[in-house]
């Protein structure tokens, strides 16, 4: 199913569960507008996962090694990679955006980083990345640097780009 399929499948779905509890329409439209519990998640919305995001790390693992000579380490305490500049602690988080959907990809990984930086017992790293398997759009970027100014968050965009990452704002990788 494309995007607008299976939205157009969760609406559905949420109106016919609210019906199912013998809601009228207009007490099904005035439900949905006034926030009642609804399923989240969908038969639709279901998707078989592809490893693209161990690959991804993977990837970005070697490239660390053999650019810059930095050893990481891989899924420990459910982060992706964790390495170290110097002094300098390093998460990295990647996101697949499935269907060139980056904005979803980048809204997904956020949580995450941040629950890793800073929920109870969390140690905070000093620098976060956010890593894609594909360019990111100038908004996504401009929401990311939003983020570093207003919040202060140690956040940096990259994605892969061939055999290669780049980054949207630069970090040092030399210790």
């Amino acid at each position: 199913l494309n995007q607008d399929e299976i939205e157009n499948f969760e609406r559905t779905t949420q109106e016919m569960e609210h019906r199912q509890r013998g809601l009228t329409e207009e007490e099904v439209q005035n439900t949905l507008l006034l926030g009642a519990e609804y399923p989240r998640y969908t038969p639709a919305a279901l998707r078989w996962i592809r490893r693209e995001h161990v690959a991804l790390s993977n990837q970005f693992t070697v490239w660390l090694e053999n650019t810059h000579g930095l050893r990481a380490a891989q899924e420990r305490e459910q982060i992706d990679v964790t390495f170290e500049v110097g002094s300098k602690r390093f998460l990295a988080e990647f996101k697949i955006a499935y269907l060139g959907n980056t904005k979803r990809a980048i809204r997904e990984a956020l949580g995450q980083i941040l629950e890793y930086n800073h929920y109870p017992s969390r140690i905070s790293h000093d620098q976060w990345l956010l890593i894609l398997d594909t360019a990111p759009c100038e908004k996504d970027i401009t929401f990311l640097r939003r983020l570093r100014e207003v919040f202060g968050f140690p956040l940096t965009l990259g994605w892969k780009a061939d055999s290669a990452f780049v980054f949207e704002n630069p970090i040092s990788l030399r210790s």
